[in-house]
């Protein structure tokens, strides 16, 4: 970022699931201002607003405190008027944001949350879940995934989800056809047992899927 007197500005990093680089050139402010509501907003403005509504839109705690950041370094710097920024949100919104950036979010936390942004933009795979586990505390991972985005949240949970549902089935193994019979059809749906065993599969557990298989009727 510059001020006006083209003094250059350190700004955090735009987080990760943006993707964007804040464009804040005041040679070009003068002539680039958009009419937002019942106020004014220059181009640079607009963007932080956008940031700020994205983060509301998906209930996004972590990346809202870095919103926050990048707004309170644009407004010191001189390149954005928070009241402005501020303004052009409605009243939901503000209350939302509030409450956002409120939320406690422990540095473990915040690590794990930066890691699923790496593992999420990266791959589809549910299997990567492993590289987090063998680095945080499972309470981290669970906190964590609880304070994502909302579709980076619905991702990771089934991720979770699934590695849990292969554990158990494992574990049920142990104690007979019958019980992994019960386990499958009364806990789990077509969907979470089909995932299930691919994990297995994955994880070349070769007997464990067929016992599974056999015990289900070949499923």
């Amino acid at each position: 970022l510059q001020n006006e007197n083209t003094e250059a500005v350190t700004v955090p990093t735009i987080p990760p699931q943006t993707q964007q680089a804040l464009t804040f050139d005041p040679v070009q402010i003068a002539g680039q201002m958009v009419a937002v509501g019942d106020s004014s907003l220059n181009e640079n403005e607009t963007e932080l607003l956008e940031f700020l509504q994205k983060a509301v839109a998906e209930e996004d705690a972590y990346f809202a405190q870095q919103v926050r950041g990048i707004l309170a370094e644009a407004c010191k710097s001189g390149v954005a008027d928070r009241k402005k920024v501020w303004g052009a949100l409605g009243d939901a919104e503000q209350k939302k944001f509030t409450e956002l950036v409120k939320v406690e979010i422990p540095a473990e936390v915040g690590h794990v949350i930066e890691a699923m942004q790496q593992i999420l933009g990266s791959s589809d795979d549910p299997n990567e879940i492993d590289h987090l586990y063998r680095v945080f505390a499972p309470e981290s991972i669970d906190r964590a995934a609880e304070l994502l985005g909302a579709d980076n949240k619905s991702k990771i949970s089934w991720w979770i989800v699934i590695r849990a549902i292969a554990k158990n089935l494992l574990e049920a193994i142990a104690d007979g056809p019958d019980a992994i019979y019960q386990y499958a059809t009364t806990h789990l749906t077509g969907e979470e047992l089909k995932a299930a065993i691919a994990r297995l599969e994955y994880l070349k557990e070769w007997d464990a899927v067929e016992e599974i298989r056999d015990a289900l009727g070949g499923a």
